[in-house]
């Protein structure tokens, strides 16, 4: 956890140099994991640090979803003209990031201390309750992105206070499914923006309608189960 500061500001710079599609994907996890760390110091957070941790993940968020929707795109066809607008728009996005990013540099980027252990078991707690009463009902889109924040706070909270869970490879594979599912709304929304067809935006949809079909299939067993949480707890 001490090296989290360190690897943000190595991202940080990585991306300033180079903000190809995986790098920038690399520093909104750095910057994730990071706010994870300073949610669990909340007493000593620092706001102005705060503020601009998250403008620079707004930033990178604007390349990330150009850069997921023109993924998707590649593979429907008739969107040759809409790919080469969104590759205009990237270029324009990931200006302001760089921007953004030399500014917190010079500035000098945010540090943060280790959480302490009663707090960090208690957030991990919080984290596994929160997750279940989100994933017991989720239906729509909406709801599985409210979902999927869960998995991810709860799988970096982990990561920093119990390394060893057991459960932290499947809180992988559920953050992964409904991060596809949520690529599809992004890329829905981002091809609405830039007028697009409606044939491609009902491609999109299509697709992911069979994504969250399947991940009911595969997840709603775990996710309605009254008895997981506690046992997710007594793994800790």
């Amino acid at each position: 956890m001490a090296s989290l500061p360190q690897n943000l500001a190595f991202e940080a710079r990585r991306t300033l140099k180079s903000p190809r599609p995986d790098q920038v994907h690399n520093l909104r996890v750095a910057i994730r994991r990071f706010n994870q760390s300073a949610a669990l110091n909340s007493p000593n957070r620092n706001k102005t640090e705060h503020r601009q941790s998250k403008e620079i993940m707004k930033r990178a968020g604007d390349v990330r979803n150009v850069d997921i929707t023109l993924k998707l795109l590649a593979k429907l066809k008739g969107t040759k003209a809409l790919q080469a607008k969104l590759r205009r728009r990237r270029v324009a996005e990931a200006k302001r990031l760089a921007a953004e990013l030399k500014a917190a540099i010079d500035q000098g980027l945010p540090d943060q201390p280790p959480v302490t252990g009663s707090r960090s078991r208690q957030a991990a707690i919080q984290a596994i309750n929160r997750l279940f009463k989100r994933g017991a009902n989720a239906k729509k889109p909406k709801d599985l992105h409210r979902v999927r924040i869960a998995a991810k706070k709860l799988r970096y909270t982990l990561e920093m206070v119990a390394p060893g869970h057991p459960r932290l490879e499947e809180i992988k594979r559920l953050q992964s499914e409904l991060g596809r599912i949520n690529d599809f709304e992004t890329a829905w929304k981002m091809v609405r923006e830039e007028s697009g067809g409606k044939s491609v935006r009902d491609q999109l949809k299509d697709k992911q309608r069979k994504k969250i079909r399947a991940f009911h299939a595969h997840w709603t067993s775990v996710l309605t189960d009254a008895a997981a949480p506690r046992a997710w707890i007594g793994e800790l």
